[in-house]
């Protein structure tokens, strides 16, 4: 028996199988092209799941029809090339669709997450959704077993999406990226249409020629791609390092992880000089204990900071919490981070390297809540708890929050200042901008183990928030509820 008579033999299962697997590699690769410009929310994730599941739907319910009248591998194989055809698109006009979106919903997240995901993705998950009952009509044409035949059909197509999401999330998302994935997809989609049918046609080397001009003008000629210094997937993130001017014609580096603006940025003119005002509030730390001489940062991204403790603290050592080892290479590679042997970083979560250290600090940064959605977990009253073990008795806590300081844009921000009063007596406030009270700000939280014996010479301490009964827990965190206002105009 040859391997073309194995393969006709048995092609519908392969069929289902590589479908479960594209449809859900797919699911996986579009979060990273959404999140440069939605963010890679609760909300987002939610427009997601929902918009694929229901297209799948769809699928479901008008490929048994069409299976029903053209019972053929010939329609079938015509049904995956339109979905190759559809992935295509996705691929080379996603930046300048998302942008489009982004800049007429603004920050109305779910209807922008929703609608994205509809027109990027909608159209390739209802095609994929086709292929099960269709390969079920063409399987029960020779077999009498109907629900034998049922069975074996829905777990190779649930097989598939195992597949797909472990080999997406461990190896394909961080080795190629989402726009050569997309591109890849929709080739293996073209084949598997040609599976589908047995026969190479005009049609099928037509797909392939648009894709191969589309990829060329996409990736090489750069049509449509954002213009950056770097633009890569890691496990974690999609990160974006590009060139930028600011308002007094400064020019920058910055590093974006999500819409929610910039996470790092320096002069390279300047490398030594801190850009953001909270960077430059965190050398207070100083003004609190004069001895500082050991601390903590949670959240590395560009490095900023803890380039200028070591250059400030001649003899301090310090400590950086990165989860993402890709943020320190690009940091190693644009942001002028050296090795120093007072600098120890580990690329760990932060509960688990602070549940598996005995370290204790003078004082520790927490610059993780700089993003559109601060993770959950590093919300929470038992983070904040063990935070508060980490330090030495007299230490203290700084937070660079991004918040309001009244109305529905500072939920977040009284949560968080309650949870933090849950564990540390003292809590303190201050806004390093002068602007009003409903702006979006950068807002410098201190929390002590001990009595502060001064007020910090910074903007302005706030003295008045609302009422909040209940703090943040691991169980009960609902961030993105909390924060959804933060962007609105």
């Amino acid at each position: 028996m040859t391997l073309l008579t194995v393969l006709k033999a048995n092609r519908l299962n392969l069929i289902v199988f590589l479908g479960g697997a594209v449809g859900m590699i797919i699911e996986m690769v579009a979060s990273r092209v959404v999140s440069p410009y939605l963010g890679n929310s609760l909300i987002v994730w939610t427009s997601l799941i929902g918009v694929i599941l229901g297209c799948l739907s769809v699928g479901y319910y008008f490929g048994g029809k069409m299976a029903d009248r053209f019972p053929s591998f010939e329609s079938l194989s015509s049904i995956v090339l339109w979905g190759a055809f559809s992935l295509s698109m996705t691929a080379f006009f996603k930046e300048p669709i998302l942008q489009f979106i982004q800049f007429i919903f603004g920050s109305e997240l779910r209807a922008a997450s929703f609608i994205s995901v509809m027109i990027l993705f909608g159209p390739a998950s209802i095609i994929l959704g086709m292929i099960a009952p269709y390969a079920a009509k063409l399987q029960l044409s020779n077999v009498l077993a109907t629900g034998k035949t049922m069975g074996n059909l829905y777990a190779l197509s649930t097989s598939g999406s195992i597949f797909g999401t472990f080999l997406a999330g461990f190896f394909l998302i961080p080795l190629f990226g989402n726009s050569d994935l997309l591109y890849a997809l929709s080739l293996s989609l073209v084949l598997i249409s040609v599976l589908a049918h047995f026969q190479w046609s005009v049609i099928h080397k037509f797909v392939i020629c648009l894709l191969v001009l589309m990829y060329s003008l996409n990736r090489i000629g750069g049509v449509f791609r954002i213009n950056t210094l770097a633009d890569l997937d890691s496990l974690y993130n999609r990160i974006i390092v590009r060139k930028a001017v600011d308002e007094q014609s400064r020019k920058l580096v910055v590093m974006s992880i999500d819409n929610s603006g910039i996470q790092s940025a320096i002069q390279p003119a300047l490398p030594n000089e801190l850009y953001f005002g909270y960077t430059r509030a965190y050398r207070l730390a100083d003004v609190i204990n004069s001895e500082v001489n050991k601390a903590l940062v949670i959240g590395g991204g560009g490095y900023s900071y803890p380039r200028d403790y070591l250059l400030t603290h001649p003899i301090g050592s310090i400590h950086v919490v990165e989860i993402d080892p890709e943020i320190t290479m690009l940091a190693r590679e644009f942001f002028f981070l050296v090795d120093d042997p007072r600098l120890q970083i580990f690329h760990q979560d932060a509960r688990l390297f602070l549940q598996r250290s005995n370290e204790q600090y003078d004082v520790i940064f927490l610059d993780a809540f700089n993003s559109l959605t601060p993770p959950p977990h590093l919300t929470t009253q038992e983070f904040l708890s063990d935070l508060n073990q980490h330090l030495v008795d007299n230490g203290f806590l700084m937070i660079n929050l991004i918040s309001a300081i009244s109305g529905d844009k500072s939920r977040f921000m009284n949560a968080e200042r309650a949870t933090l009063l849950s564990v540390f007596p003292y809590v303190e406030v201050y806004a390093i901008d002068n602007r009003f009270e409903e702006d979006v700000q950068n807002l410098l939280v201190v929390a002590y183990k001990s009595k502060p014996e001064i007020i910090l010479p910074l903007g302005r301490q706030i003295m008045e928030f609302a009422d909040q009964n209940r703090v943040l827990t691991d169980d009960w965190s609902p961030v993105e509820h909390l924060t959804r206002h933060l962007y609105e105009k």
